[in-house]
């Protein structure tokens, strides 16, 4: 009976977590904790409590933070709300086992100590006992501000916490002016802190300050971050790391770029290991994965290559070369989203890239090692750094996502990644060890993290404005870009259809599905005249193409256009006017 009781307890917390992040305004009509506070206040409703009645309740910049009671260290009890009127509130989601809560929080301290007449932090702790908490603070890292504990991870889940540390600044309204998804750097947080600090008790400021951003003119195309941004780029320790110097008070970015968007995946620069070196193994040597995992396949200057995406979801950039061409192959787990480009020689040098620990629309942000420019990995261009407005789109590579049983039937005699070992260059350093004759693999390649994240239309791990409705957000779609002009195909339709002509800004293009090895290419159309499948070929009735364009009667290829399979919310968020093909069937 206890067990099912239990059982009861936990599904209802569930049901009403769910509930309240489809609609947090719920909470309004909930019983109203009395304001009370201090070691003899423990008879009281704990958790999401109710707001004030007025209150837009939600987690966005501009809304009414959502109101809770926690228990302190102490046993007394401690609401949001208390400190309306009186001060500025940094809730922080944090644990112990967090590696980087433990690094954040000298600095949440630090700026606690600084402005405590004005502002208060509350350490939201997730789910862990008293004993094992004190420990902590005693042991491992001392703060003075107000730890609460979350025991059954109510307010966690009512603050959607996608990561942690997760953070919210709230002003002395109540009023949410910043969020923040993983840990801050030290400066950010500064800047952060003394935004929240400016910020006027009335309506009319409350979102004047979303971004941080300068107030850019209409033709302004690239602009600069002032000093109190400077934490969206790399620090002065990430910058020595890397061997670059660029003046973090004159830091260029793309002017129409949304900062508040950009947060930090993880701590530092290079956290996340590209494989700068990497070996081959043929096809009867790798032995150790099944036919269906996922691989991203590259044809391209007579190579046929396979990167398996178990290991790409730890390491995400590869530095390889096509016979003698420089080629990056990269993979956003996160977005599921897979390019390849030719390396830019940048300075008279060719660049290599790496992950930058920071994210755009959830999606991998990479950096060149020549100038530590951002690059985005969707849309192929300079973000953020030195080379904003002057380095060129960079040239795709067509690639496609398959299934390892296929991609080996295509391509007996093609090349497979290498699991990675620690004789290998990762990471822009040297090897772990030069032991070349007996290596020992990084990681167990076989684990999938994100399979469950994968097949979970709302675990989105970091926030992304979702506008458009039509696909689910996990749907994996082919986006295509012609000339600026971008369009998103289902991957099942295309698929069930086999071949689709279409035309996109008066570019007469043909996607087509090859069932033997699984690839999709993405082609231009000779002439508006539609193509048509014929025994395995493309025709146009008087010339005939193999499946990815080559010409099979002498004449010309059909050309590649940019296309890459990824999730439909991530397309959306960089192209929300994207149009988007439904089958008429």
């Amino acid at each position: 009976m206890q067990k099912k009781i239990t059982l009861a307890v936990v599904i209802v917390l569930i049901v009403g977590a769910i509930v309240y992040l489809q609609n947090p305004d719920l909470l309004q009509s909930s019983p109203t904790l009395p304001e009370t506070s201090g070691a003899n206040a423990v008879d009281v409703a704990l958790g999401l409590v109710s707001n004030p009645s007025a209150d837009e309740v939600g987690l966005d910049v501009g809304q009414a933070a959502p109101d809770f009671a926690l228990k302190n260290l102490d046993g007394g009890v401690m609401r949001l709300s208390d400190f309306r009127g009186e001060k500025s509130v940094l809730v922080n989601l944090w644990a112990s086992w967090c590696g980087p809560c433990k690094v954040e929080m000298p600095d949440l301290e630090e700026v606690y100590q600084k402005h405590k007449d004005e502002l208060v932090i509350l350490g939201v702790d997730l789910q862990e006992s008293v004993s094992d908490i004190k420990a902590f603070l005693e042991n491992e890292v001392s703060v003075s501000y107000p730890i609460l504990l979350d025991d059954m991870g109510e307010v966690a889940n009512g603050y959607n916490k996608f990561t942690q540390p997760t953070t919210f600044l709230v002003d002395k309204n109540g009023i949410i002016q910043a969020r923040k998804f993983g840990a801050y750097v030290k400066e950010e947080l500064e800047s952060a802190v003394e935004k929240l600090l400016e910020v006027e008790a009335s309506p009319e400021s409350l979102n004047n300050n979303q971004t941080g951003d300068t107030q850019l003119a209409a033709n302004t195309s690239v602009e600069v971050i002032t000093s109190n941004l400077a934490g969206k780029y790399f620090g002065g320790g990430e910058q020595k790391q890397l061997g670059i110097e660029v003046d973090l008070g004159n830091v260029p970015h793309l002017a129409d770029l949304d900062m508040s968007k950009f947060l930090l995946g993880c701590p530092v620069v290079d956290c996340i290991q590209s494989i700068d070196a990497p070996r081959f193994d043929s096809v009867e040597e790798t032995t150790w994965m099944q036919d269906d995992h996922l691989i991203i396949s590259v044809d391209y200057n007579g190579l046929s290559r396979a990167y398996p995406t178990g290991i790409l979801n730890i390491h995400e950039i590869v530095n390889d070369d096509f016979a003698d061409t420089p080629v990056i192959v990269n993979y956003c787990p996160l977005c599921y989203s897979a390019t390849a480009f030719v390396a830019p020689t940048i300075e008279g040098e060719v660049a290599r890239f790496g992950v930058s620990g920071r994210l755009l629309n959830s999606d991998l942000i990479m950096y060149d090692r020549v100038t530590g420019s951002f690059w985005s990995q969707i849309e192929r261009t300079v973000i953020v750094g030195p080379l904003t407005g002057k380095a060129p789109e960079l040239e795709f590579i067509p690639v496609n996502m398959t299934t390892w049983g296929q991609w080996r039937a295509a391509y007996p005699d093609g090349q497979v990644l290498a699991r990675p070992t620690f004789a290998d260059f990762l990471g822009n350093k040297p090897p772990r060890t030069p032991d070349a004759e007996n290596p020992r693999l990084r990681t167990d390649y076989t684990v999938y993290p994100y399979q469950t994240y994968e097949t979970n239309n709302f675990d989105i791990r970091f926030p992304v404005d979702i506008v458009d409705r039509r696909l689910n957000n996990k749907d994996v779609v082919i986006g295509v870009d012609v000339e600026g002009v971008f369009k998103a195909y289902p991957k099942l339709t295309i698929e069930a259809e086999k071949l689709i002509n279409d035309t996109i800004d008066a570019t007469p293009i043909v996607l087509v599905y090859d069932e033997f090895s699984g690839a999709i290419s993405v082609l231009e159309r000779p002439s508006s005249t539609a193509l048509s499948l014929e025994n395995g070929e493309l025709t146009d009735g008087a010339s005939r193409w193999t499946l990815n364009g080559q010409s099979l009667t002498g004449g010309s290829t059909l050309e590649p256009v940019f296309s890459m399979p990824l999730f439909w919310f991530s397309w959306q968020a960089f192209h929300p006017n994207a149009e988007l093909y439904l089958s008429e069937s």
